[in-house]
């Protein structure tokens, strides 16, 4: 359903059989002195965030099914179009949750590369856990919808970011980049995908649709550029506000892409506002 366009007009490769950005591992040790200072601050460990992350591999293993699906159905002679209702939802569940993973990592990432040593502020390690927790409602959801055609997500869609208001007011400003990072990553999955389903000649009843769903991959790749142009390794403290409504605007925009990808039928519903606040 939804496949990665690689250079020279390669064979296709599937977006789902990517499978999510872990983060990277940081040898670095904070000593006594350092654990003290840390504690002093109010900081919490980050080890329970780690695991979080090593259970990313659930994650991977929704991913591949909706990608055996996917060629299954291709086998069929179903294109992205066509595929059934529950291989289309299960795939949502699937975006859901991997967009989640990769803020988590990504957050987390950032706050490694910048300070080593396990722990973190306790705003990081609540929004990162808000993060991660909701991972593993989409994977419940995505095993249901591949488990039953009946099956209905228990929630309204397309779904929403849970936001991190104030990411700009965090020093170091670990919550913004790891928006960023988040979205460099999401952003390239979600602008293949809707180019590979824009390409695929959409049956007449769905172009209102296709329709949509250029419009919101132009939207997106504007927000993404705009705060892309207004980033700095150290950025303003004037400019950090702008910058945390452009990344926002933009993830948000590439989360509700990927939903409308795997589901089509939701780009003629209404489009929701910002992320839940």
């Amino acid at each position: 359903m939804t496949i990665v366009v690689s250079p020279c007009n390669a064979a296709f490769t599937p977006v789902w059989s990517l499978g999510h950005t872990r983060g990277r591992r940081y040898a670095h040790r904070m000593g006594a002195f350092g654990r003290l200072r840390a504690r002093m601050r109010g900081d919490v460990s980050a080890e329970p965030l780690r695991a979080y992350r090593r259970a990313g591999g659930t994650v991977d293993a929704l991913l591949a099914e909706v990608e055996r699906r996917r060629v299954d159905a291709g086998l069929a002679g179903r294109g992205a179009w066509s595929t059934d209702r529950s291989a289309q939802q299960q795939a949502l569940c699937a975006w859901c949750a991997l967009v989640l993973q990769q803020l988590g990592d990504a957050t987390l990432g950032a706050q490694e590369a910048r300070i080593a040593g396990g722990f973190v502020s306790e705003r990081v390690h609540a929004q990162v856990a808000v993060y991660y927790r909701e991972v593993q409602e989409w994977v419940r959801r995505g095993h249901e919808a591949g488990s039953s055609h009946a099956y209905c997500i228990d929630t309204d869609l397309p779904a929403r970011l849970p936001a991190a208001p104030g990411a700009w007011r965090e020093r170091p400003p670990v919550l913004l980049e790891g928006l960023r990072r988040a979205t460099e990553s999401v952003g390239a999955r979600a602008e293949s995908s809707a180019r590979a389903l824009l390409a695929e000649a959409a049956p007449s009843e769905h172009a209102p649709a296709a329709e949509a769903v250029g419009q919101l991959l132009a939207r997106a790749r504007a927000a993404a550029e705009y705060a892309e142009q207004l980033w700095s390794a150290d950025p303003d403290a004037s400019l950090r506000p702008e910058l945390e409504r452009g990344v926002l605007a933009a993830l948000s925009a590439y989360h509700q892409l990927g939903q409308l990808v795997a589901l089509p039928e939701l780009a003629l519903s209404p489009r929701p506002g910002a992320p839940n606040r």
